[in-house]
């Protein structure tokens, strides 16, 4: 939706639909986290949690950096979009039975 907005109102929207959407999604992410940890370790668990955060706050920029030199800055937003939805799905489909054995 950036590439689409022309107001400060409109963008600041969308900015906060965003932190709305963060809030609600990393304590999901570390509650997981917790769960897999009793699991395979704590320290494994949050390291990976970790790690795979960091990972991302350093390619993603990077890539889109390389996306916008080669491409064009509308088609970051895009690009990002598509890989939040499949990612989305992605996670839905790999985790929606997990923690089912323990209620049978």
């Amino acid at each position: 939706m950036i590439p689409h907005v022309n107001t400060f109102i409109s963008l600041f929207s969308i900015i906060v639909l965003l932190g709305i959407v963060w809030a609600i999604g990393m304590p999901a992410a570390t509650a997981i986290t917790t769960t897999v940890g009793r699991k395979y370790g704590m320290g494994t668990a949050t390291g990976l949690f970790t790690m795979a955060m960091s990972a991302g706050m350093v390619i993603s920029p990077l890539a889109a950096g390389g996306i916008m030199d080669t491409i064009g800055v509308k088609f970051i937003f895009y690009l990002s979009g598509a890989a939040a939805v499949i990612g989305t799905i992605l996670f839905y489909l790999l985790t929606k039975n997990y923690g089912t054995e323990e209620l049978k």
